[in-house]
């Protein structure tokens, strides 16, 4: 995929039993990743995690969160069913692919 520093996606999960691969070739790409077994700390998607409402949304402090900025040379795996979101910190081009082997 290729994007513009302001391409970004909105947190999301796939459901296909696939993980998914991410390798950045130019730029730099921000990934945040939700476990995929948070979906009530994250209300479903409905609670923002960059600037989360504490008072309407205070089970996202529950969610486990991590956040990557990856650089070309990075391999991101995100395993099947996790939550994620990305935007790129400059313009990017990246690969991705779904990735299915014998585990999943």
């Amino acid at each position: 995929s290729m994007g513009s520093t302001s391409t970004a996606t909105k947190l999301q999960r796939d459901n296909g039993g696939l993980d998914i691969l991410i390798a950045p070739i130019h730029g730099k790409k921000e990934c945040t990743l939700v476990h995929r077994d948070d979906s009530r700390y994250i209300y479903r998607c409905e609670a923002s995690i960059e600037n989360p409402n504490l008072v309407e949304y205070p089970l996202i402090t529950s969610a486990r969160i991590w956040k990557a900025t990856l650089s070309p040379g990075d391999v991101l795996i995100i395993p099947y069913g996790t939550y994620h979101q990305s935007k790129n910190i400059t313009d990017c081009l990246s690969y991705s692919r779904f990735h299915l082997d014998r585990i999943n």
